[in-house]
């Protein structure tokens, strides 16, 4: 059993996720230069990361904020949309989008290039300065059980 997705429980075992980094077996397949410059950009990272699960209200939306000082996060909280203006990025998709990214058969670069998650707020040029920073964030990060609420239910039908 997993965590209802973007629940306060699902926030923190992502930050839990994130902190453990990735696996050795990842660690392993890369290019050892890959992991130096991901470690080079985590030095200047000092930012609130926003992720969303949107919803068909925009009032209903959902928001995992996590606070991330050199690359490491260091608080996470499910927040609300008034939260939003405080984050120095939020990337944001539907439910529909986080499933094929937790569990869908795409990788997950695959999938961020198919814009299953999309920047909705953020400087897109510093965004992309330290895109694989963000990608093994949220790989780690998805290793969190994790349950959805429509998909599940679609799929118990």
């Amino acid at each position: 059993m997993g965590n209802l997705l973007f629940s306060e429980t699902w926030v923190d075992q992502f930050m839990k996720e994130t902190l453990k980094g990735p696996s050795p077996e990842r660690k392993e397949k890369v290019d050892e230069n890959y992991w130096n410059w991901i470690e080079e950009r985590k030095k200047t990272l000092d930012i609130r990361l926003g992720l969303v699960l949107k919803k068909q209200n925009p009032e209903d939306d959902q928001y995992g904020y996590f606070d991330i000082v050199q690359g490491s996060v260091v608080q996470a909280y499910s927040g609300t949309s008034s939260d939003r203006g405080t984050a120095d990025f939020i990337l944001a998709g539907t439910e529909e989008d986080w499933y094929e990214i937790i569990a869908g058969n795409r990788e997950l670069t695959q999938n961020m290039m198919y814009r299953r998650i999309r920047l909705v707020q953020g400087n897109l040029h510093e965004f992309f300065r330290s895109i694989y920073y963000f990608v093994e964030l949220l790989r780690c990060g998805i290793r969190v059980p994790t349950e959805f609420e429509l998909i599940d239910q679609a799929s118990k039908v």
